[in-house]
């Protein structure tokens, strides 16, 4: 399959502008702002936790997602700069081609699926991992 440079920069661009408008969004319903400001209240004192539990685990949520689109943003900026030094379809980790079929459905992607692998899963040993800390008596 043959990949269009152009294409996939038009791609990866249209992510970045998504991911900015998204971010911009999140901003402007009021994160910048403190809890009590930001529900009207004068002091968080005088109430009792699950008064605000919905409006805190809200904000919990806002705020994660606006932690995801920052990770989200350093990755499409990590593909820009590999579609501008020519190193854009080469996997960061071995070296090797990332298939476009890989880059099609993952525009921002600067590892292969192998190298995507080795970094997610974790140790599948059937030992508790406190046997490799703590010494026996």
């Amino acid at each position: 399959m043959f990949m269009d440079l152009q294409q996939q920069k038009q791609r990866v661009l249209e992510q970045k502008r998504q991911l900015e408008a998204s971010l911009t969004n999140l901003t402007e319903t009021g994160l910048e702002n403190s809890m009590n400001e930001s529900v009207g209240e004068l002091s968080g004192y005088d109430n009792h936790p699950a008064d605000l539990a919905s409006e805190m685990f809200e904000r919990s949520k806002d705020l994660a997602l606006k932690d995801n689109l920052r990770i989200q943003m350093l990755k499409v900026n990590d593909a820009i700069r590999a579609l501008e030094s020519g190193q854009y379809g080469v996997c960061a980790g071995c070296g090797k081609q990332i298939p476009p079929e890989r880059l099609e459905a993952l525009p921002s992607t600067t590892l292969c699926v192998d190298c995507k692998a080795k970094g997610e899963w974790p140790d599948l040993s059937p030992r508790p991992i406190e046997e490799y800390v703590i010494t026996p008596p």
